[in-house]
């Protein structure tokens, strides 16, 4: 309810929005309800510890060298 109009019609708006007049006795006042919130307190996080970055050793391979084989016949 926005307003009482007069003892027949109300102002009222939706909760879209939209705002009207309805007929008094469609409705009737009541009194706010109160809703308590319940407030989580902030969780203390530890400081950020630094790891040293490992990294993929890349081992060389050696390339053989010496001779090939050859297909028989060649």
């Amino acid at each position: 309810m926005i307003q009482k109009t007069n003892s027949d019609w109300w102002s009222a708006r939706r909760a879209n929005g939209q705002e009207g007049y309805i007929p008094a006795n469609y409705v009737k006042e009541i009194e706010p309800k109160v809703v308590q919130k319940i407030v989580k307190r902030p969780v203390k996080v530890p400081m950020k510890v630094t790891v040293e970055k490992t990294g993929v050793r890349k081992e060389l391979r050696k390339k053989k060298t010496g001779l090939r084989r050859t297909p028989s016949g060649l």
